[in-house]
């Protein structure tokens, strides 16, 4: 936060019994989250806004952890290949949750996540060639895959990435 006027937009508090307590500013409104490590066996809880608009505090905002009752697998692409090397795969669903894996070296990639949301998906990675330039690649697109009727298990997503090239000023 820079001054007072400018609203606050994040803070971190790790906690392995599952209790937590932030110190915000009032006069706003939160979205509070949790994040966890990947490889969890565990669900992110779907994003959870708190109003302190009009109040000093709030308490008793519970955030429960769920379970990957889904998966969505496929592979990355360049050029209509697959991709040959590692690459980072992620996800971010319409309540605010994200999960993300890397691909094996042949672009095959599997996230499990919960369902009942619409997830977006992307993936990117950079090439180093034998002189130490780089290149980077990402999608372009992301693919939306609407879990919101229940749990499935989707395959054959294909992430198409391209070069990315970047103008700076």
């Amino acid at each position: 936060m820079s001054s007072s006027s400018t609203p606050p937009y994040y803070d971190v508090v790790e906690t392995s019994s599952g209790a937590y307590s932030f110190k915000l500013e009032n006069g706003y409104v939160y979205e509070v989250g949790v994040y966890l490590e990947q490889g969890s066996n565990y669900a992110e809880p779907e994003v959870t806004e708190v109003d302190l608009t009009s109040a000093s505090s709030a308490s008793g905002v519970a955030l429960a952890l769920g379970s990957n009752d889904s998966t969505i697998a496929g592979t990355v692409k360049l050029n209509g290949s697959a991709v040959s090397d590692t690459v980072f795969v992620y996800a971010w669903s319409s309540k605010g949750q994200d999960v993300y894996a890397e691909s094996n070296s042949s672009g095959v990639y599997s996230l499990s996540v919960p369902s009942g949301a619409v997830w977006n998906i992307g993936a990117d990675f950079q090439s180093v060639a034998d002189d130490g330039t780089t290149t980077n690649y990402a999608t372009d697109n992301l693919v939306a895959v609407d879990l919101t009727s229940g749990t499935q298990n989707v395959t054959d997503t294909t992430l198409s990435v391209t070069a990315q090239t970047y103008t700076l000023p």
